[in-house]
Formats: C-alpha cells, sequence, structure tokens
C-alpha cells in the first residue's frame, strides 16, 4: 500500500508539472497573440500618429537600431557593419524608420551563425536612397519568398516570433513613399540574404 500511495502521490505530483506547464505555454500564446494584435493595429495605423517626413540621418539610425539589439547580451553574437555614410539623409519618420531597422536587422540575427557578419550599405540614386541589409544566413527557399511578407507567415520556430516583422516593414515603407524587395541567395555557397530598401531622399543628403 505504502508504495501504492507513493505511486499516487508522483503521480499527481506529474500531472500538477504537467499542467503548469500547459498553463505557462497557454500564457505564452495569449501574450504572442496580444503582442500581434498591436503590432496589426500599428501596421494599419489605429494607433500611429501620421508625422510629417522630417531628415534623418542613416547612419545615425541604424547605430540607434544595432544599439538597441546589443543591449540583450544573451542573443546570438553577430558582428554589425555600418557602411552609411553621414551625408546620406532620409525623407522619413524617425521612430518608424527605426522600427524598420530593428525588425530587419532582428531578422538578419536570427538567420545568422555564430560570429558572422551583418552589412548595412547605402547609395543615392537620383531623388532616392537605396539601403541593402546583407547577411551570411541559410537564405530564404524560393517558396517561402512567394509568402515573406505576409502578416503572421514567419519561418522560425513556434514562440520564437509572430510573422509580423516584414509585414509591418512594407506598410511603413509603403507609408513613407519607399518600397522594399529582397534576393536570396546573395553568395556562391547558395546562401545569405540581402534586403533592397528604397527611400526618398532628403535635399540634405
Amino acid at each position: 500500500l505504502g508504495v501504492v500511495g507513493s505511486n499516487v502521490r508522483r503521480a499527481g505530483e506529474l500531472r500538477h508539472v504537467e499542467l503548469q506547464q500547459r498553463v505557462a505555454t497557454l500564457e505564452d500564446a495569449l501574450r504572442q497573440v496580444g503582442c500581434g494584435q498591436r503590432r496589426v493595429q500599428h501596421l494599419a495605423g489605429a494607433d500611429a500618429a501620421r508625422r510629417a517626413p522630417q531628415p534623418i540621418p542613416l547612419r545615425d539610425c541604424v547605430e540607434e537600431a544595432i544599439h538597441l539589439l546589443q543591449l540583450n547580451k544573451y542573443t546570438r553574437p553577430v558582428q554589425f557593419l555600418n557602411y552609411c555614410s553621414d551625408d546620406q539623409v532620409a525623407l522619413a519618420d524617425h521612430q518608424r524608420l527605426l522600427q524598420v531597422f530593428v525588425n530587419l536587422l532582428t531578422n538578419a540575427r536570427d538567420a545568422s551563425a555564430d560570429n558572422t557578419r551583418i552589412e548595412i550599405a547605402c547609395e543615392r540614386t537620383r531623388n532616392r536612397l537605396h539601403i541593402a541589409v546583407t547577411d551570411e544566413g541559410s537564405g530564404i527557399s524560393e517558396q517561402h519568398m512567394e509568402k515573406i511578407f505576409e502578416p503572421f507567415f514567419t519561418t522560425k520556430e513556434p514562440g520564437k516570433g509572430t510573422g509580423l516583422g516584414l509585414a509591418l516593414v512594407y506598410g511603413i515603407l509603403e507609408e513613407l513613399g519607399g518600397d522594399i524587395d529582397i534576393e536570396s541567395p546573395v553568395n556562391e555557397r547558395g546562401s545569405g540574404t540581402r534586403i533592397h530598401l528604397w527611400l526618398p531622399a532628403s535635399e540634405l543628403s
């Protein structure tokens, strides 16, 4: 009877632990849904005030995004190389453009192996700035490329992403009068991804 009682208690404890795990999983899912709803509202412009475009130095904006990502010391160690020059100035909203770079650099970091490089470069073509964000990750398959800008589509593991990052970026760039395209693979090994952005250039650029 003692053995039976011990087994019953152990089974009860296991069920309690399993229940706690399920509750934690559910809470995490609810947080993801809440985050997703807020981002969708933001994407639709429901909670975003429309601001007049201002001259935004690209190098400074990219550096700010890199700094925000590096605040988390537990993320994958990668090297960010910002090749934007001081005289490259976009006509945009600072906070929204910062969101674009944070999302793109986060995706690039998550797709990269440890100690690889992520490069951000820019050139001016007439009245537009062409920005390229290039990583050395595994790249994006052709079948995923077709869905990459769809809301809630993600190639990350469950709980690791909401699938709204690129959809948000696409929406912001559309508002700013810009554009986006994705190239993958980008090297002779058949890997890597390059995100191309086009933004209106300021007269100060």
